[in-house]
């Protein structure tokens, strides 16, 4: 509590005086305890937060010996598991509904392991949608006691048939010689440093989508440095070389995508922002953190701040200021629109992992009604979240590995009605199973459908 920015945002320190209680009930017996069963403890304090940006995870996280994986990969439509992927056992059919994993509902197991789910306030798409992940998946159900060496399941097939079978759970070898890697990706903490500066996808693309109705499409992957060489000066680069096409080519609407896009920086979200903004915003109305240095932490590491970072307020608490570290000034203040910003219609794209950075810019035109937003609710919170710095570290017994997010960040309209969900679309899209096995894009199609005055 000494070192999070702002831990009862989300929640109340009755909740966490019960989740630590709970802690201490389980470590009441150490005896053989091991240290991913000391993860299994802690998760439920960390969920509590309800923060995406505090994480923790089990010692040795890419070592997957012992673990055991699911012979299949869902997805949920309507919080409703289907099989997208049998990893080659025809015995389960792909498109079928899962009823019961070992003789349990799916809907009381995977509300459940929801609640264990690292997320921003009580946004249930992203917890869902992390699920998904064979790999996030089948971890959560060894650490809260659901995983075994086989699994029964209850299936509806598409003609309305229920049938039940028993499938033998993968092995660490299997597993990776059916997903070909070891990890599936489901944010950007998850890429190695040693790896995140390279083999990266292009992340700003555009083109002309619909050229008699002059409709253009922006897909922005990141806000992450990592993905402009670590430099600012590469983003606003970029970016202004596509504004500079729409002008071009005459583009009068605008479908920006920034589904799957996890965040990076907010300097870049600025930039952005100024060439689609109408009047004067802001971006945030506060950022805080508690102390100015961290030495009390555990492991005895120095979080050290630049002290030109921060200024004593009132409050016994440290403002940001402006000359936080980084490739521009942290966007602190209000800024004007660019001269020749684009005045055209935007439709935004979102989802569950639209998160961080992402859901500000979100927030930020949802809030000055500057845009039209199709997809799902986005995995960020609307009002601001508590991030900045997230350094990590391992607990120096049980090695577990936890990072706490230190910054607390309020958005000018933190006090709106969306207190503990994202930025809900304004046309939301639940794609048909049918529709995700076939590869369509329901969300874009929508898109293109509004954008074009059809709807």
């Amino acid at each position: 509590m000494k070192a999070h920015g702002d831990p009862f945002r989300f929640t109340t320190k009755e909740k966490f005086v019960l989740r630590f209680e709970e802690a201490r009930q389980s470590l009441k017996n150490t005896n053989g305890m091991t240290g991913e069963m000391f993860t299994g403890i802690v998760t439920p304090i960390m969920a509590e937060l309800r923060d995406g940006h505090s994480h923790v995870w089990q010692p040795n996280i890419d070592k997957l010996e012992g673990q055991v994986f699911l012979p299949f990969r869902i997805v949920f439509v309507a919080k409703k598991p289907y099989i997208i992927n049998n990893l080659g056992d025809k015995n389960i059919p792909i498109g079928a509904e899962i009823l019961e994993i070992n003789d349990i509902k799916t809907n009381i197991l995977f509300d459940q392991l929801s609640k264990f789910v690292i997320g921003d306030g009580n946004i249930k798409s992203s917890r869902y949608r992390k699920m998904e992940s064979n790999f996030h998946l089948s971890k959560l159900l060894k650490l809260f006691g659901y995983s075994d060496d086989k699994y029964k399941i209850k299936f509806k097939t598409e003609n309305g048939s229920i049938n039940t079978y028993t499938a033998k759970a993968l092995t660490q070898k299997e597993y990776l010689l059916k997903h070909n890697a070891p990890v599936e990706k489901t944010s950007s903490m998850d890429i190695p440093n040693s790896v995140k500066k390279t083999n990266l996808p292009k992340a700003l693309t555009f083109n002309t989508i619909d050229s008699f109705n002059n409709i253009g499409y922006l897909k922005i992957t990141s806000f992450n440095p990592h993905y402009f060489q670590e430099s600012y000066n590469v983003f606003v680069t970029q970016m202004d070389s596509i504004m500079q096409t729409l002008k071009n080519r005459n583009i009068q609407k605008l479908i920006i995508d920034v589904r799957n896009n996890s965040g990076g920086e907010d300097v870049y979200v600025l930039h952005l922002l100024r060439h689609l903004a109408k009047k004067k915003f802001s971006i945030f109305s506060s950022l805080t953190f508690k102390q100015n240095n961290y030495k009390f932490l555990p492991d005895g590491r120095h979080w050290d701040i630049d002290p030109k970072a921060f200024k004593l307020n009132d409050k016994g608490t440290y403002d940001v200021t402006p000359v936080l570290a980084g490739d521009g000034p942290f966007p602190m203040g209000e800024f004007e629109p660019y001269e020749d910003n684009f005045k055209g219609e935007i439709v935004v794209l979102i989802n569950a992992y639209t998160f961080s950075a992402a859901s500000d810019f979100s927030a930020r035109l949802h809030y000055a009604k500057r845009a039209t937003f199709i997809g799902e609710e986005t995995g960020g919170s609307y009002i601001g979240n508590v991030s900045g710095f997230s350094p990590g570290m391992n607990l120096p017994n049980s090695k577990v590995g936890v990072s706490i997010a230190l910054v607390n960040i309020r958005q000018p309209f933190f006090d709106s009605n969306f207190t503990d969900r994202g930025v809900i679309p304004d046309i939301l899209i639940e794609p048909s199973v049918k529709g995700i096995l076939n590869g369509e894009d329901s969300v874009l199609e929508k898109a293109l459908l509004t954008i074009r005055g059809l709807k």
